[in-house]
């Protein structure tokens, strides 16, 4: 998988598991490689997810993408 993949497969991970945590209103939705929120379906939020190499890598991709949703 190219590290590009990778990013989109964990954007839709990331959102799809976001969902469950974020308030009533606000919904995550992977768009390529980035976890977009919404907020009663008008978008406020683009976060992306850097292209990782390795499983390091991942997983700092993917604590940037809570840190920013967390925000």
């Amino acid at each position: 998988m190219d590290e590009r993949a990778g990013a989109e497969r964990l954007a839709g991970a990331l959102a799809e598991r976001l969902c469950s945590a974020l308030p009533a209103g606000l919904e995550a939705r992977a768009e390529g490689a980035a976890v977009v929120v919404y907020v009663h379906d008008i978008r406020s939020m683009v976060i992306p997810v850097r292209p990782f190499g390795d499983g390091a890598e991942a997983v700092e991709s993917a604590l940037d993408v809570l840190l920013a949703a967390r925000d």
